[in-house]
């Protein structure tokens, strides 16, 4: 058995690579992405051989059912494409990076039992790779993307083992798939029923959380002022009422021109301490192949640059009553 924080599992890196498949034209030209494969790579050591210890398969498409309420009438093909180029149908390259990031972390901290959210999910990625390490994670979206969520999920939390860095078989967590349109009351709807075990889990229903609350919130590349508008002050709102004295926030963003994003830190320091971690785009990463955390574990955004593409990670922590802004 390898100790949580021991000698080895210092010693060992983790690196998560996407295979993204495409649908395409009769003569082979991609159209769009319409599934996608993450796999969890480790090695030990500088010459450490690599090792493959899990693939998750998602699918990146909904079914002309699902797409039926949004654009009635509507080309299947042309309305899949547009809605695959937005945002709840794609593994954006945030996603990865803090996923990779996460799965680090689990190799100093267990996070069998604890209990996750992550907000406007899309595929889920890092929500789920922690539920296949043993957390309890809701997965939350629009409606419209509820269906896809549950699909993937099923597929990919049942009928195998646990995600288990050190080798040894630790049980996996459960997936619970709900709406969520950011807001205080959305929000603290869903604790409630969290806390009143309303809620339906995949594979199993976990142990009961008298507290409603979430050790962990995740968010992935959740604001852009061109295509959300402001949607970010909602967002802001949601992770206020969902987080605890404890809780650990994670946002990734890529930056990109006029994202907002500035906006959105500065109302969530207002509650929240900010801690900047700055993950730059591995060389070749801009097709979306392997996301790769480059460089220190934590450093300023103005010590690491802010330029387009880069992707930004922030973790925060609720301020105590006294001292928030």
């Amino acid at each position: 058995s390898i100790r949580q924080n021991s000698p080895e599992k210092r010693s060992m890196k983790v690196e998560l690579v996407c295979d993204r498949h495409y649908l395409t034209t009769a003569d082979n030209k991609p159209i769009c992405e319409d599934r996608a494969s993450v796999s969890v790579w480790v090695s030990r050591g500088e010459k450490g051989e690599r090792t493959c210890l899990h693939t998750m398969t998602f699918d990146l498409l909904m079914e002309p059912d699902d797409l039926a309420p949004l654009f009635s009438g509507s080309n299947w093909l042309s309305t899949v494409c547009f809605m695959n180029l937005l945002a709840g149908t794609r593994i954006w390259r945030s996603s990865l990076v803090l996923a990779e990031h996460l799965m680090r972390s689990v190799l100093q901290q267990d996070v069998r039992g604890r209990r996750v959210i992550e907000l406007g999910c899309g595929p889920g990625v890092p929500g789920m790779l922690l539920a296949r390490c043993g957390a309890d994670v809701v997965l939350s979206d629009t409606e419209d993307l509820q269906r896809l969520i549950e699909r993937n999920a099923r597929r990919n939390m049942t009928g195998e083992d646990a995600l288990s860095i050190d080798g040894e078989d630790d049980g996996r967590g459960s997936v619970c798939v709900h709406p969520l349109r950011w807001s205080r009351q959305a929000a603290k709807e869903l604790k409630d029923k969290m806390a009143n075990d309303q809620l339906e889990w995949i594979p199993r229903q976990p142990a009961a959380d008298a507290g409603g609350g979430f050790d962990m919130i995740l968010s992935c590349d959740c604001v852009y002022e061109p295509l959300y508008g402001d949607s970010w002050r909602d967002l802001s709102e949601a992770i206020d009422e969902l987080a605890g004295p404890l809780t650990e926030v994670w946002i990734a963003v890529e930056r990109r021109n006029n994202d907002g994003v500035d906006n959105f830190i500065a109302r969530l320091e207002e509650g929240f301490a900010v801690d900047r971690v700055c993950v730059e785009a591995a060389e070749g990463h801009a097709s979306g192949d392997t996301a790769v955390a480059a460089g220190a574990d934590e450093c300023t955004l103005s010590s690491c640059g802010e330029s387009d593409s880069a992707v930004v990670l922030l973790k925060a922590k609720k301020r105590e009553a006294g001292r928030r802004g």
